[in-house]
């Protein structure tokens, strides 16, 4: 839901008035909300240690920072209610973007199961070698085990 309609509600006010700045205005804001919701999805993927979470942080960070750049560029031609309401969150997921792209997963492992040691050393097992099925399945047995 919030990848189609998160940021409709900062849009209320283009609609009233469709001349050529608020309509790149609104691209703007169309594109950085869809950033920041593929970031978010990137990120539950992290924790939830499914796969393509580096995909879609990666592609998030990137559309996230154009569209910084996009915002800034039209800084001038902004009011400073769109300056407050934007560019404080296009940071703040960039930089959680860059966070969780640059941390290696295992520290999420060891954070999450540190009283399980057996979940944490199969996590391992897996990273070291992952394209080996019984690894992950191993990996997937001990963590249902202890849920």
């Amino acid at each position: 839901i919030y990848v189609f309609g998160g940021m409709n509600g900062f849009q209320n006010s283009f609609r009233t008035n469709p001349s050529f700045e608020n309509q790149k205005t609104a691209f703007v804001y169309k594109l950085s909300g869809y950033s920041m919701a593929i970031i978010a999805l990137g990120i539950l993927f992290y924790q939830l240690i499914w796969p393509g979470h580096r995909s879609m942080i990666i592609a998030g960070s990137t559309s996230c920072i154009i569209s910084l750049g996009a915002l800034l560029y039209m800084l001038k031609d902004l009011r400073k209610v769109d300056r407050k309401i934007l560019l404080p969150r296009l940071v703040t997921w960039t930089l959680l973007g860059g966070y969780f792209l640059f941390t290696p997963q295992i520290n999420w492992v060891k954070m999450k199961y540190n009283d399980h040691p057996s979940v944490i050393e199969s996590f391992e097992n897996m990273q070291n070698n992952p394209k080996n099925v019984t690894l992950r399945n191993i990996f997937h047995v001990s963590r249902k085990d202890i849920e």
